[in-house]
């Protein structure tokens, strides 16, 4: 099943980040603090693309600095048009397997690549974030073109309507429902609502503890 909780065997909750004020307090501390695992993902692709590339290099089948500047192009770290940057990284790069005698310090090269490209990465679509606060464990995450917070582990659950086919399995926390017709999903601690602007959405909350 999926957006499933495996320990505790229940959905996830999903929430409209515009949907109450804390949520969107929420968004911000999980942005600010959590991990962003969209640009973690790029960055495990790009090394992988560029050690690939960087691994045929034959100083045997031509200059080492033209060999660098192939495989990098090749990688999708620099284009076709250089400017000083893009030179100067060719230039770096190529030392680091001249001063350890035609071998790759690997993270010496990432840390090179990945200060290169971080300057020039576009951000144009919302990224996913995950973060941990007071053991509940939330994601934040796009999804034609709203933010969604997910509660992906928590200490409390509620009944509420299923999501859409475009969540499967997951409860919509914004639409509440009762026991007898709404599934149980993973929802926000009640307790995190009392300073809020507006009151706790939930018309029942259950410790997970609680559930057998």
């Amino acid at each position: 099943m999926p957006n499933l909780n495996t320990r505790l065997g229940i959905p996830f909750g999903v929430h409209q980040c515009n949907a109450h004020s804390l949520f969107m307090e929420l968004a911000d501390d999980i942005m600010q603090q959590g991990t962003d695992c969209t640009h973690e993902e790029m960055c495990d692709d790009l090394r992988t693309k560029v050690r690939n590339w960087l691994e045929d290099i034959d100083t045997d089948d031509g200059g080492l600095v033209q060999q660098v500047s192939d495989a990098l192009q090749a990688a999708d770290v620099i284009s076709s048009y250089r400017n000083e940057q893009d030179r100067r990284l060719i230039q770096d790069v190529a030392e680091v397997y001249q001063d350890n005698e035609g071998e790759w310090d690997w993270d010496q090269v990432m840390d090179l690549v990945l200060n290169h490209v971080n300057d020039s990465w576009a951000y144009d679509e919302p990224h996913t974030y995950t973060h941990t606060i007071e053991g509940v464990q939330l994601m934040l995450s796009p999804l034609g073109g709203a933010q969604l917070l997910w509660v992906m582990d928590s200490t409390h659950a509620t009944y509420c309507r299923p999501c859409s086919p475009c969540v499967p399995g997951a409860g919509d926390l914004d639409s509440p429902d009762d026991e007898d017709s709404g599934c149980l999903a993973l929802c926000l601690p009640p307790e995190w609502f009392t300073d809020a602007e507006e009151p706790c959405p939930y018309r029942t909350t259950i410790a997970v503890d609680d559930q057998d």
